[in-house]
């Protein structure tokens, strides 16, 4: 089983709406779309594959393009959000990965330092995440949750 930890791509800059509410800019838009092709060299049509995404909006766009990239391919991705990823949650992450297959991956769409403290807590490696950018785990216990890190999409 996989799990691979996305940092949002690149938001607007608008301080007149809640952080929350920010939406992706264009720039942010291509690159999440172009990690999201380099992505699909890592994947397998055949993979079980399932994205879990905070809601802020700059989140849910990043998941929803990476998907929108990967079905053009024909992969088939199962969506689902938790407000609770916001604010750093990763009960909705490892109960994700308790209803996983062993050959099953988890793509999770968050924010920093969240995406930093989950890969040094899977891993034991820091691992610093820009906008766009993605780090693939192999989990190799579920309790306490332990991986190793496989790679990172830049």
């Amino acid at each position: 089983m996989k799990i691979i930890l996305v940092r949002h791509a690149k938001a607007e800059h608008n301080f007149n709406k809640p952080d929350i509410k920010r939406k992706l800019s264009p720039k942010g838009k291509k690159d999440i779309r172009r990690n999201a092709g380099h992505l699909a060299k890592y994947l397998s049509t055949n993979d079980t594959i399932y994205c879990l995404t905070s809601s802020a909006n700059r989140a849910r766009q990043t998941a929803e393009l990476i998907i929108e990239e990967l079905e053009v391919l024909d992969f088939n991705i199962e969506l689902s959000e938790d407000i609770s990823l916001y604010h750093g949650d990763f009960d909705p992450v490892a109960t994700q990965l308790s209803l996983m297959e062993q050959e099953d991956i988890l793509i999770v769409v968050g924010h920093q330092p969240t995406m930093s403290y989950w890969a040094k807590e899977l891993s034991d490696n820091y691992i610093s995440f820009s906008t766009s950018e993605m780090a693939c785990f192999e989990i190799e216990e579920l309790s306490p949750i332990k991986a190793k890190f496989l790679w990172k999409i830049e």
